[in-house]
């Protein structure tokens, strides 16, 4: 378990699951490297579930369970982060008045609501406050199911069963026009000027990178999180000719993990070709003492199989197979291929460090390529631009011609 999340009003403590963490550190007092895989293999938790441990290090009941049966029923990592820190801000609310979840009444959640809205260090927003709503919610329903209490506390209103508002947010969907997402792809992201010629004064990195992912994302219309945990071989990448196109079957990054397939036109293919030859050789190559420090914490593959539909290596000190559809986004993040010659992350997309590129790191990309945007917005090339900046979801929406 990770212990770099703090306790929340001194009351109780929050961890993580992390097992690779424990492998990170090394030896741990009083436990062998042994004992410590025995434990493992005979107490199955799925990484990031939320512990919370009282002060003789004890579970905290019933949210423990609770957060268990979530971690079992495969629920996204960041879900029950957030999920975790609302119920123990609840949990440690309710102890100050001396209750807990089974005698909490209306009132108290309704102050509960009043305190994180209007009268916390740090209130928070409607749009917050319905995500906290949201998730208790999920842990009444759960002890609903468990017969621990009769129902949730609080009354349905007319709009809702929830103590959110109801209200549906503006998504804020831009379309672009074609002129508009050349000059995105090209000078934003691309480093070149509105003309299309070289700019002598950009200083980006990877720009090839920058631009193929751009087109990728757009000609899929696959999502961030789809798009950029994407691996060499659901594009045919390791090994003999390139294709020229290829079709990608997406489970585990999907939106809601829902099983879809998404075609790769050769456009999208062939503006790889750059970032492919020139650039993610070089990040590989400066990576490779890093990679081989960390090797012990990484999922080492061996070999594909089937077609490369699957992978085995050395994961944890274990050999394993996995399906790479159904590989989750962080266990993406530490594949790498044992080549001979070093190691080659399977991440299509690299960063600094041959890791793959995290959300936050796109996200750099993205306000450094809405700045130079700016910076030549007034160049009779240019585009009519928006007032605020695009995100990457814009681009599964239509380019006009």
């Amino acid at each position: 378990m990770s212990d770099d999340e703090a306790a929340l009003g001194g009351l109780v403590q929050l961890f993580f699951v992390d097992q690779r963490r424990v492998w990170k550190v090394g030896a741990v007092a009083g436990r062998s490297y042994a004992e410590l895989s025995e434990l493992f293999e005979r107490r199955r938790l799925p990484q990031g579930t939320p512990i919370l441990l009282d002060d003789t290090m004890r579970p905290v009941e019933p949210l423990t369970s609770w957060f268990r049966a979530m971690g079992l029923a495969s629920r996204d990592a960041k879900t029950m982060k957030a999920y975790a820190y609302t119920a123990l801000m609840l949990f440690n609310f309710l102890a100050t008045r001396g209750r807990d979840f089974a005698s909490a009444s209306e009132a108290d959640l309704l102050e509960f609501r009043l305190w994180r809205r209007e009268q916390a260090e740090e209130t928070v927003g409607q749009a917050a406050w319905d995500r906290d709503s949201a998730a208790l919610g999920q842990l009444y329903d759960y002890l609903v199911q468990r017969g621990q209490v009769p129902g949730r506390p609080w009354r349905p209103t007319g709009r809702t069963a929830s103590l959110g508002s109801g209200v549906s947010r503006d998504l804020r969907v831009r379309h672009m026009e074609l002129e508009q997402y050349l000059f995105c792809r090209d000078v934003g992201f691309g480093g070149l000027r509105p003309d299309a010629s070289l700019d002598g004064t950009f200083r980006g990195w990877w720009p090839h990178r920058n631009r193929a992912a751009c087109e990728l994302a757009l000609m899929t219309g696959m999502r961030l999180q789809e798009w950029s945990t994407l691996l060499l071989p659901e594009l045919g990448l390791t090994g003999g000719p390139k294709p020229a196109t290829a079709d990608v079957d997406l489970a585990a990054c999907a939106k809601y993990q829902r099983p879809r397939s998404a075609y790769v036109p050769l456009g999208a293919m062939a503006l790889m070709d750059p970032y492919l030859l020139l650039e993610r050789p070089r990040i590989v190559a400066k990576a490779q003492r890093a990679l081989r420090r960390r090797s012990r914490e990484l999922f080492v593959i061996q070999r594909l199989e089937a077609d490369s539909a699957r992978i085995r290596g050395v994961l944890d000190g274990r050999t394993v197979t996995r399906v790479i559809k159904d590989m989750d986004p962080e266990l993406r993040r530490i594949a790498v291929l044992e080549t001979g010659d070093g190691l080659d992350p399977l991440a299509v997309f690299l960063g600094q460090g041959g890791a793959m590129l995290s959300f936050s790191g796109w996200d750099r990309v993205r306000w450094r390529a809405w700045e130079r945007m700016q910076q030549w917005s007034s160049d009779r090339e240019a585009p009519v631009l928006p007032r605020h900046c695009w995100c990457y979801h814009d681009l599964r929406h239509i380019v006009s011609a």
